[in-house]
């Protein structure tokens, strides 16, 4: 949307953690058997950190921007 934001990100931490739970939790969400009530909230708890984790990078990249 922005060309701003199709800069190249740093490598973080937070970015490879936030990756490995997603995986994780949509692997686990794959099992057979794997009830409802915890596939649900596990699956919210991913994507509000994979959203998080875009918003810092994004506010990162909008404030090299302006520096």
């Amino acid at each position: 949307m922005r060309p701003t934001w199709r800069r190249p990100l740093p490598g973080s931490r937070r970015g490879k953690v936030v990756g490995g739970v997603l995986t994780g939790t949509l692997l686990g969400a794959t099992v057979p058997g794997m009830p409802r009530a915890v596939v649900r909230p596990a699956v919210a708890v991913a994507v509000g950190l994979v959203t998080w984790s875009f918003a810092v990078d994004l506010t990162w990249l909008e404030r090299q921007a302006r520096s």
